[in-house]
């Protein structure tokens, strides 16, 4: 089976609007004894960025090695988005599980609810709601408001607001961007999606803004009329697998109106968590120069 980016892929498609929820009580209210397992790899991420990093005794597969390993090794996986290993958790003891609002089953969430477990439901619609979640987090675990890793991930969010920001995304004077995220059949994003909102930040247009559905499906004729100026393309470890995936439309522009292509990493651009903006601002560099 080829994996273009990451097994989450097509759940982080499905995102919607910003929906921070926490389910029952925290089991403890002393933070030296929260466990917090993480039901989808960006969550591991927020855990970290919130400055709770340390309290993480389970994730799931797929979580980058720097979010699943400590001093003692790597810990212990707790499953996928499609099945949970439910005698792991039960293992772990978790105060708090951190779940995905559009991408952990309504049933693994039911059955979270039905064991007594609290949980912190993440749903962000924008970058900034990805901010607002770590601050909750933070909150709710007693770690300081101003704590290293939260400052971070601020002053990360705070650095894009020095690039040439297009809040509207109907500026005809703006980047022509677009952002294939399937090849077969060809999909992309549209204005409400996340990903459109990082675009925004780097001052840059989604040409399929105005698309029905959070991913589109398009034809490569109706990429060729939208005359992008710019592709930009996730990669994933396999770069040999992502060219040939690629390729084919992009040999499809003819040479007066070829877009430049700008390749940002896959495993944080496509996923909802704190690596998003860090990427987001490598973008913003690499399409600075081409501002008009």
């Amino acid at each position: 089976m080829r994996v273009l980016l990451s097994a989450s892929i097509a759940l982080f498609h499905t995102l919607s609007s910003s929906q921070t929820t926490v389910h029952a009580a925290l089991q403890s209210d002393t933070p030296s004894a929260h466990r917090i397992v993480t039901l989808a790899p960006h969550l591991a991420q927020l855990a970290h960025a919130s400055g709770a990093g340390r309290h993480v005794v389970g994730v799931s597969e797929y979580t980058p090695t720097a979010y699943n390993t400590t001093q003692s090794g790597a810990l212990p996986l707790v499953g996928n988005a499609f099945a949970i290993n439910w005698q792991t958790i039960a293992a772990l003891k978790p105060t708090l599980v951190l779940v995905w609002g559009s991408g952990t089953p309504a049933a693994v969430k039911a059955k979270l609810k039905a064991l007594g477990l609290a949980t912190f439901e993440s749903e962000p619609g924008t970058l900034a709601d990805i901010v607002k979640e770590a601050q909750q987090l933070a909150m709710l675990l007693g770690e300081p408001a101003n704590n290293t890793a939260l400052k971070r991930l601020e002053q990360q969010f705070a650095q894009l607001g020095t690039y040439p920001r297009n809040a509207t995304n109907k500026q005809s004077n703006t980047l022509a961007a677009f952002h294939p995220i399937w090849p077969r059949p060809l999909m992309t994003v549209n204005g409400k999606h996340v990903i459109t909102d990082a675009m925004r930040y780097c001052g840059a247009r989604n040409v399929f803004a105005a698309a029905r559905g959070l991913t589109p499906t398009i034809t490569l004729q109706q990429v060729l009329r939208e005359k992008p100026s710019v592709i930009v393309i996730a990669t994933s470890a396999n770069k040999s697998e992502l060219n040939a995936q690629w390729q084919p439309m992009l040999n499809a522009f003819p040479k007066a109106n070829k877009p430049v292509i700008v390749k940002v990493n896959g495993e944080n651009f496509h996923q909802p968590g704190p690596g998003l903006i860090g990427e987001t601002i490598k973008l913003c560099e690499s399409l600075k120069p081409l501002a008009k």
